[in-house]
Formats: structure tokens, sequence, C-alpha cells
């Protein structure tokens, strides 16, 4: 059971750090290039002028830390 805990807990965290910068990194979450065009959160000016940061590998870094730094400071409160 704790094998299987942490492979779902390890999951999750990788689907939000996965949503988080391809939502703030193009705008656009869930697409597959040439089959499906996915759901557009923010407005073709954003898509346009995206963070492209996010959805470079020091963007995976700069996403987990601010994660991190959300929930200590949820626990703590």
């Amino acid at each position: 059971m704790d094998g299987l805990g942490a492979g779902i807990g390890f999951t999750l965290v990788l689907f939000i750090m996965g949503t988080i910068r391809e939502i703030l990194g193009q705008g656009i979450w869930m697409s597959i290039p040439g089959v499906f065009d996915g759901f557009k959160i923010f407005g073709t000016s954003f898509t346009e002028s995206s963070a492209i940061l996010l959805i470079l590998p020091p963007g995976g870094f700069l996403t987990i830390a601010l994660l991190m730094g959300l929930f200590n400071y949820w626990r703590k409160k």
C-alpha cells in the first residue's frame, strides 16, 4: 500500500506541474500538435506573448519551487 500511495502521489504532482507549465507557458491545456488543438485557457493575445521560460527545463524547477513554497505556506497557516 505504501508503494501505491507514493506512485499515486508522484503521478498527481507530475500532472499538476505539467498543467501549470502548459497553461502559463503556452496558454493552452492538453494540446496534441496536429491532432487536438487543446483548450485555450487565455485568449490569443496571451498565446502570442506567453512565458516561454515555463515550458523550458528551468521552468520545471521554478514550478516545483513555487509549489513547494505554496504548500509550506498553507501547512504553517
